[in-house]
């Protein structure tokens, strides 16, 4: 049986020590919560080695950019504002030819402090390697700064509310 793109990506960013954290829908469904989604959103620490780490895995296992452009410019400060400014982007979108419907989107601006992000952060193990997933709470945060949320992010805040709630409970 094949491997699936995503395991590839965890393993290949597991092995090059890529600081980075999943979130968004895909981050929920490794945390077991029963949701439609087809991308990765990814934040990355912004450090010039650790970037290039990131696109050395991704390219290696077959993404490449959305857009014609270098991909290791995402290292560069002054491209992600660029681009958020000039293109109202908030996310540099990685495909791979065999599965289009399975694209990786890396924030161009963590959507919290990484540092934060990363702390609460949890190690889910996958084969050999663990995915970085961000927490419940961390997800909610970034959930509630979408203005207006759409319809499945609404609901998502619902369920996130419940659950981070009844941990409190505990």
């Amino acid at each position: 049986m094949e491997e699936s793109i995503y395991a590839q990506l965890f393993r290949e960013l597991a092995a090059r020590n890529v600081r980075y954290v999943l979130c968004g829908g895909l981050a929920l469904v490794f945390q077991h919560i029963k949701r439609f989604t087809a991308d990765a959103d990814i934040a990355v620490e912004f450090t010039t080695e650790n970037v290039k780490r990131f696109v050395d895995a991704i390219t290696a296992i077959g993404y490449g950019p959305r857009v014609p452009v270098d991909p290791h410019d995402l290292a560069h400060a002054t491209k992600r504002e660029e681009w958020k400014r000039e293109k109202d982007a908030l996310v540099f979108t990685f495909v791979h030819p065999r599965y289009p419907f399975q694209p990786v989107d890396v924030f161009l601006e963590s959507p919290l402090p990484f540092d934060e992000l990363l702390s609460s952060a949890r190690r889910i193990s996958m084969g050999e390697s663990a995915i970085i997933v961000a927490s419940y709470e961390s997800i909610l945060k970034m959930k509630r700064k979408i203005v207006p949320p759409r319809e499945k992010d609404a609901l998502d805040i619902l369920l996130l509310e419940r659950i981070v709630n009844e941990r409190k409970d505990i």
